[in-house]
């Protein structure tokens, strides 16, 4: 179960979660963030109840549904992760007769959009009408359907109505809890675990750390280097993680730098104006900054649309001295929206998942796929794999 002392990993723990503005040590605390802190845990807990006491429906989806999701808002590499689980399955399903490939669809809300209801991402939609991360998916993957809906029963309806898949992978769904999905994946960041989180608005968690009992899988993200297996254990023990559920971890690496346009790769550029418009963007300006000798950061909220006031700070920043324009995968899908000269050396730079577990990235396809093709039968059991 969960403790009020964290057990330490390797000796100490990630540093808790910074106050949110106008948080402090004093009544105006409890009053500013405590108090709209306590009533938002209260709803969420609420919902969770009414859910389970079957007073709001939950249905499984018209396609086997396998959904990627987290407890907290943003940061802890979903779109990446979904990005590598497509991958493999990809390549996995290229060994297979083509009878037996499953055809794949990703399902995601399309945060921040402008639009309402179903809509197929294609490569020439605008992130202001699906959002940046379907779009960033479907460029990476142009033979995929990809498509976003509010309603996730109503999506994956749409996509089996419209035969275009025979399974579904839904970004950011696990609060969503009209579905039933087949099989849950939910991602903990090690730099900001759960379990020494606050709700919002004092801290970044949308949903209570006990709900990770309800997953399929857990992965432990943004991880430095592979964890030996005392340090699993204990990662086990605080998130309060039952016996039989699958527990991984990862880390992000970067990709080689490309130019935006030609996706062609880049040489570094000793000076750089690195754009920046997502959850946490530590780790990226981390890996340019490694890379460059001297950077200007220029570092947005989280979906931030890039404006043409925008774009001007950036070429001040160019006629100033740096070479190139380096930015992430998911804001070049929104500068695109800008009115650029493509003569302005834009480059992205790509971040990779890298599985830690030995076997972990095969052992997780094969458990996807057992889901798959037992959509209406009991989800076979965790201890069936070789990972811990």
């Amino acid at each position: 179960m969960f403790k009020n002392r964290p057990i330490p990993i390797l000796g100490s723990l990630p540093p808790p979660p910074p106050p949110k503005a106008g948080a402090g040590r004093s009544g105006w605390r409890v009053l500013w963030a405590g108090l709209p802190s306590m009533l938002f845990k209260l709803v969420v807990l609420t919902r969770h109840k009414l859910y389970d006491f079957g007073l709001f429906k939950s249905e499984k989806g018209a396609l086997p549904s396998i959904v990627i999701g987290n407890l907290t808002v943003g940061g802890t590499g979903k779109t990446p992760h979904v990005r590598a689980l497509i991958e493999a399955l990809e390549l996995t399903d290229g060994d297979q007769p083509p009878a037996n490939r499953t055809r794949w669809a990703m399902l995601s809300r399309g945060y921040r959009r402008n639009t309402n209801g179903f809509k197929w991402v294609e490569s020439t939609s605008r992130a202001s009408e699906v959002g940046d991360e379907p779009l960033e998916v479907a460029w990476r993957f142009p033979t995929l359907a990809v498509a976003v809906c509010e309603n996730r029963p109503q999506g994956i309806a749409t996509i089996a109505a419209e035969d275009r898949a025979d399974a579904v992978l839904l970004d950011d769904a696990f609060q969503h809890r009209a579905l039933q999905p087949d099989l849950s994946i939910v991602l903990v960041d090690v730099k900001q675990p759960v379990d020494i989180d606050r709700m919002l608005p004092l801290g970044r968690l949308r949903d209570v750390p006990k709900r990770l009992q309800a997953a399929d899988v857990v992965i432990l993200t943004r991880c430095n280097e592979r964890l030996i297996k005392g340090d699993l254990r204990l990662w086990r023990d605080r998130l309060g993680l039952r016996t039989d559920q699958i527990m991984l971890h990862t880390a992000m690496r970067p990709k080689g730098l490309q130019n935006m346009y030609t996706k062609d790769l880049a040489a570094w550029p000793k000076k750089a104006a690195v754009v920046s418009g997502i959850a946490r963007p530590k780790q990226f300006l981390d890996f340019v900054g490694a890379e460059c000798s001297q950077v200007q950061e220029f570092v947005y909220p989280d979906h931030h649309p890039f404006t043409a006031t925008d774009l001007e700070a950036w070429r001040r920043a160019l006629n100033q001295g740096c070479e190139a324009i380096v930015t992430t995968e998911k804001d070049a899908a929104r500068i695109r929206e800008v009115d650029l000269d493509k003569s302005l050396p834009v480059f992205v730079l790509p971040i990779e998942v890298q599985f830690l577990d030995e076997g972990g990235i095969d052992s997780l396809v094969e458990q996807i796929r057992r889901a798959t093709q037992r959509a209406d039968e009991p989800k076979s059991k965790a201890n069936e794999l070789n990972v811990h």
